[in-house]
């Protein structure tokens, strides 16, 4: 079980948050070309959250610790809905 809870927000941070969950494991970031960009994940065993950079050294080997590379997950645009198709 997480120690975490991670809220999801509005940009009217007034509104009652998007997401309240505790099962998550990473948060994604993309950008409008629907291109993985970041990824927030926990570190040295969910002691506390980091984020990783697609401009940082060690992208490709943390994107290999994360299961992201060398899954059937492997980045694949399709599997994710594009937030910017709908807007």
């Amino acid at each position: 079980m997480s120690k975490y809870v991670l809220v999801v927000r509005d940009r009217n941070l007034l509104k009652p948050p998007l997401l309240i969950t505790t099962e998550a494991a990473a948060v994604e970031v993309y950008d409008m070309n629907n291109e993985l960009v970041a990824v927030m994940h926990p570190v040295l065993e969910n002691n506390y959250w980091g984020v990783t950079a697609k401009s940082d050294p060690d992208w490709h080997e943390c994107l290999a610790q994360l299961g992201y590379i060398g899954t059937k997950l492997d980045l694949d645009p399709a599997r994710k809905k594009s937030f910017f198709e709908n807007g």
